[in-house]
């Protein structure tokens, strides 16, 4: 195996951008977010699968975090085709990069964010909470739209479209054991994915 320094307990990798087959060089590029240095990298993967071993990574750039990150997501908010990264820190913040410029700064509810995912549509963040064992849409701009309370806690997210049907579904890792799937047989896609129990 190949192995690629961080800093200690780093989180992620999550591919930049959306999952766009066309778009191969978005597809290559990861970020990473370091709980000891702070640093939120986005590299090369396939630039630096192909390097020597002991090569430096090929970092496309890097950014100085404002405080621990706790959860990483990416994704095109606003579908510009200019992909994000989202970082929740220990301050119950989402920082939105684009790049090492200075972060989007969104508030969230101080009820110990854990997961994060930038929705497919553009348009909306879903937020996992510890201790509300909520999950939350929220728009891009970080203005809450709709909540919903889990039976257990919310520990990650994913998006699919698991029945076909061409509307993707939320699927949220909750508690010991559950898998809890939002939107499932219903049209609507992101946006009605909490108007309805799992």
């Amino acid at each position: 195996p190949r192995v690629f320094p961080f800093g200690d307990y780093p989180i992620g990798p999550v591919w930049l951008g959306a999952a766009d087959s066309s778009r191969k060089s978005a597809r290559s590029l990861a970020a990473v977010a370091s709980r000891e240095t702070l640093d939120l990298t986005v590299i090369d993967l396939v630039a630096s699968m192909k390097s020597k071993a002991g090569s430096e990574l090929a970092v496309r750039w890097r950014a100085k975090l404002l405080a621990r990150p706790r959860a990483i997501a990416s994704g095109d908010l606003g579908r510009d085709g200019k992909p994000e990264v989202a970082v929740i820190t220990i301050e119950d913040e989402l920082l939105v990069y684009t790049g090492p410029e200075a972060p989007k700064h969104l508030s969230l509810a101080k009820e110990h964010a854990v997961c994060a995912l930038l929705a497919s549509d553009g348009e909306r963040i879903a937020v996992g909470y510890q201790a509300s064992k909520r999950v939350a849409l929220l728009r891009a701009d970080g203005t809450p739209e709709k909540s919903v309370e889990l039976p257990g806690l919310p520990r990650a997210f994913t998006e699919a479209d698991l029945d076909s049907d061409g509307d993707t579904e939320l699927a949220v890792a909750a508690g010991d054991d559950l898998l809890e799937v939002f939107g499932l047989g219903r049209k609507g896609g992101c946006a009605a994915w909490l108007d309805e129990k799992p």
